[in-house]
């Protein structure tokens, strides 16, 4: 909504559910092949409405849905010759803020420093007090500094590396912050905030000068 005014882009309703992986109480899915597909359709119907100008902006990153929307632009082109003069880009929310960079090296991933700053920002009133925060168990914290993708094991069922392994989350797992929230403030929130709002601008600009 901030982008519209600026770029004169229509912002279209979100896809409220996409793929977590993740398998604590709450978590709700729609999976990566059916997230595709509405993605896919989605974009016909702004195709068939003369839309030439189409960006998929992921709020939720993970390799799964990054893959869907890329599959699902992919097969677009493919599936659609008529349309293959339209523009299309799939973005994740972070790409576009330089400042996320610094947060990932330095291992700030899942629900932690950066994101609690974007809701302090955006919805502070959804953010826990400091004293009602918990944690995994410190050694379950440090791996997941260590590699954000930890919180998943893998299980052959066979010993051999053409049988597909069974996914699951570490059963130890909680709660899932990945990185140190103490520090998160609203400001922070709110620089990563413009600093997309600039960035899907430039895409903007970027992609009507090329019409």
């Amino acid at each position: 909504k901030r982008v519209a005014p600026v770029a004169g882009c229509v912002v279209a309703p979100p896809i409220i559910y996409s793929f977590s992986g993740g398998e604590l109480a709450g978590t709700t899915d729609i999976s990566p092949q059916t997230l595709a597909q509405v993605v896919t359709d989605l974009l016909l119907s702004l195709a068939n409405q003369g839309f030439l100008n189409i960006i998929v902006l992921l709020g939720h990153g993970g390799s799964e849905n990054q893959k869907a929307a890329l599959d699902a632009a992919d097969m677009f082109y493919r599936r659609y010759r008529r349309y293959r003069d339209i523009r299309i880009a799939t973005v994740t929310f972070t790409d576009l803020a330089p400042s996320v960079r610094e947060c990932f090296a330095a291992k700030d991933f899942h629900a932690a420093y950066l994101e609690t700053s974007l809701m302090l920002y955006w919805h502070p009133e959804l953010v826990r007090p400091k004293e009602l925060w918990v944690r995994d168990e410190p050694d379950l914290v440090a791996l997941f500094a260590r590699d954000q993708d930890a919180y998943q094991t893998r299980t052959r069922l066979v010993d051999h590396p053409m049988v597909v392994p069974i996914v699951t989350q570490n059963e130890r797992m909680r709660v899932g912050v990945m990185g140190d929230p103490s520090q998160a403030n609203a400001e922070f929130g709110r620089k990563v905030a413009m600093e997309a709002v600039d960035g899907l601008v430039q895409l903007i600009k970027k992609m009507e000068e090329a019409r």
